[in-house]
């Protein structure tokens, strides 16, 4: 299947089913590129913090690659499996709102 071929089919599509690949592929994509920057980050502060665990990093260069890659699988494979991870964390914050823990007993004096 050729790319034009696959945009007509794609643009042929019901509207709600486009716009929620569109922000599915898109969400995963975000989720993968603010995973791999943060993580890069993270390795990359505990080099300049003398932390590190693995002695092949000697610069900052290899720091950064380092922790982009170290957990590559896990972060693809959440990157797809993201609407699900948002659902089971935003619903326990839901359910903590709604039903917050009761006051707390004041003192007897």
């Amino acid at each position: 299947m050729s790319l034009s071929k696959f945009l007509v089919t794609f643009r042929e599509l019901p509207p709600p089913i486009r716009w929620s690949s569109i922000l599915y592929i898109t969400g995963g994509f975000g989720y993968n590129i603010f995973g791999t920057y943060v993580d890069s980050k993270t390795y990359l502060q505990k080099y300049r913090n003398g932390t590190t665990c693995d002695s092949s990093v000697t610069n900052e260069w290899e720091a950064a690659k380092y922790g982009a890659a170290e957990d590559a699988f896990g972060r693809l494979w959440n990157s797809i499996v993201w609407p699900i991870n948002v659902i089971t964390n935003l619903v326990p914050s839901i359910v903590f709102t709604l039903n917050p823990p009761p006051p707390k007993n004041p003192p007897i004096n």
